[in-house]
């Protein structure tokens, strides 16, 4: 995602042993400083082959794979360099040089492996997906925060409404991924995710008594969360009594709720 401030080599390298072994790592700097080296030198530390992808040289079916038919029925076959039945490195090189073609499928391999099986993978259940996954990509994405709140007293229901409301705005901003913090009395920082893949990795925890600034308080300090990015809350409005949201903020609440105090944000409501 789109990382507010500037790393050494060494920082890197530390940076992709850190993160990269559970989330993508995009990275993005001039040609020739050495950005390859690095995502070769992180594959040797971890022990893994590594495989580098040039988008510029390849086309969609070279990520996606093709169908072969076999007898009356088709079979889905994903490209032998990417389907391994061992652990690998892969390195999407060159992700902003290449067609919006590629680009597409290479947003897709990394949604199947990080946010949700596809119907694809479904069909090749006996293939590992790949464990860490590093590119590079234009620099300007456009992101928002999002405060959930998961305590005991939003249902289900309130929150399926509200999620979904989040994913109809990001598909027609055409927003990619949402910085994510789950919230009842403390903060679980859920990283970047696709809007859509929200609702599969809520959960209900609290009981109710919900203290959203802590979930605030993580997005402010986070150093791979823009300065100028916008914060959603989403709550029932049973919260505390009053917050502090020094950056550009709105609340997402149902009709017929309300804040325990004035918000400073602008207020949003939606149907159960």
């Amino acid at each position: 995602m789109n990382l507010p401030f500037s790393v050494t080599q060494s920082e890197l390298f530390e940076l992709l042993l850190n993160l990269a072994p559970s989330r993508p790592v995009f990275i993005w700097g001039a040609p020739g400083i050495g950005k390859s080296a690095l995502v070769q030198k992180f594959a040797d530390e971890v022990g893994l082959p590594c495989v580098s992808l040039l988008g510029s040289q390849l086309a969609p079916e070279d990520i996606i794979g093709i169908p072969q038919i076999r007898g009356n029925t088709s079979e889905f076959l994903p490209p032998k360099m990417i389907a391994r039945r061992e652990p690998y490195v892969l390195f999407l090189d060159e992700l902003n040089a290449c067609s919006q073609e590629v680009q597409k499928a290479f947003y897709s391999l990394i949604h199947r492996s990080y946010a949700r099986p596809s119907r694809r993978q479904g069909s090749t259940p006996d293939i590992p997906r790949p464990r860490y996954v590093i590119a590079e990509m234009l620099e300007h994405d456009r992101t928002f925060g999002v405060v959930v709140d998961t305590s005991g007293s939003m249902d289900t229901k309130m929150l399926g409404y509200a999620l979904g409301a989040i994913a109809s705005y990001s598909a027609a901003r055409e927003v990619p991924y949402a910085r994510v913090v789950f919230c009842d009395a403390n903060a679980y920082d859920a990283g970047y995710m696709a809007p859509e893949d929200i609702a599969g990795r809520v959960a209900v925890k609290g009981r109710g008594g919900t203290i959203l600034q802590p979930g605030v308080d993580l997005l402010l300090a986070a150093k791979d969360f823009p300065k100028d990015a916008p914060i959603l809350l989403i709550t029932d409005g049973y919260i505390e009594s009053q917050m502090r949201i020094p950056r550009e903020h709105a609340f997402l609440i149902p009709k017929g709720h309300r804040l325990p105090f004035r918000a400073k944000g602008k207020m949003f409501y939606f149907s159960v």
